[in-house]
């Protein structure tokens, strides 16, 4: 009885175990095209994977019905006004090949891969958020693994030309002693002049009037002040 526990126990991991052990494609986090956006500019947000030697992973552009599981992604467009889709996912640079099994072409990647998505920028705060779904195989025992994981990309500061123009002109920091506060909140806090002003480690910046104070926060954590 304890010798089939055992082996049980030993499929069962084997069985559930293996993806969370083995995942011979890494995915980078996501890029955009460009890093100088305005809003109403069309960009492309950018996937790129690396696929372990002796495996390849299924592409986009083939027929789903075939057999053998496509890479898709499900973007949250439908549900985020900071951005809307302009056509559809592309592959860049898969292979296509016959498959005698699945009688039919499929479309897939060795050792790296990439995949782009065209967007349009609708709002300064752009935030996409999305999933993924793939098939990664190997030649060497005939082995696939599915594989699927959840994204966000966050990492920009999306500008409106008044609002470049504004922050690239009145871009100011002081030492708290510089500055006479009317009332202070954490790390926020209102100048006698009537001014916003946000504290970064150990200097205070002062706001330029048409930009709320968690934007031009983010503007300065993500390098926008020098």
């Amino acid at each position: 009885m304890r010798v089939l526990i055992l082996v049980f126990s030993l499929l069962f991991y084997s069985i559930f175990a293996l993806p969370q052990i083995l995942k011979p494609a890494t995915w980078d986090d996501p890029v955009l095209s460009k890093q100088d956006i305005k809003v109403g500019d069309v960009v492309d947000i950018i996937f790129r994977v690396t696929i372990d030697g002796n495996w390849y992973l299924y592409s986009t552009d083939f027929d789903p019905d075939l057999g053998p599981m496509v890479t898709t992604f499900i973007f949250d467009a439908d549900k985020n006004d900071s951005y809307k889709l302009v056509g559809g996912i592309k592959a860049i640079g898969s292979k296509k090949k016959y498959d005698e099994i699945w009688h039919g072409d499929y479309t897939y990647f060795y050792n790296k891969a990439e995949f782009r998505q065209t967007i349009k920028v609708l709002k300064q705060v752009l935030i996409i958020n999305g999933a993924y779904e793939y098939q990664v195989c190997t030649d060497v025992d005939g082995k696939c693994i599915p594989f699927d994981d959840e994204f966000t990309y966050d990492k920009i500061i999306v500008l409106t030309i008044d609002a470049m123009n504004i922050l690239e002109n009145e871009t100011q920091k002081f030492k708290s002693t510089d500055i006479e506060f009317i009332s202070v909140s954490g790390e926020t806090a209102t100048g006698k002049d009537g001014a916003d002003y946000i504290q970064v480690k150990d200097w205070w910046y002062k706001v330029p009037a048409g930009n709320s104070i968690n934007f031009y926060r983010k503007y300065i954590n993500l390098g926008g002040v020098k």
